[in-house]
């Protein structure tokens, strides 16, 4: 999934929480043609990947936390 703005990034964020989503891995750089990618995991859930070039997001990101931060 890509996400390029944080009002986006708020909405996943509080159901990647409530889903009991953790930040699982994340490599490359939003500098990188590649983009930032941050991955999700969950006991019950498939992982979700996020690809983003946004700083904004990527800083959010950084600080993601299970209430949805």
């Amino acid at each position: 999934m890509r996400i390029e703005n944080i009002e986006k990034w708020n909405e996943v964020s509080v159901k990647l929480s409530a889903r009991g989503y953790s930040l699982y891995q994340m490599q490359y750089a939003i500098d990188l043609p590649e983009g930032f990618h941050a991955t999700f995991f969950s006991k019950e859930s498939p992982l979700v990947e996020i690809v983003t070039y946004n700083n904004a997001v990527y800083d959010a990101i950084l600080r993601y936390t299970l209430d949805g931060q």
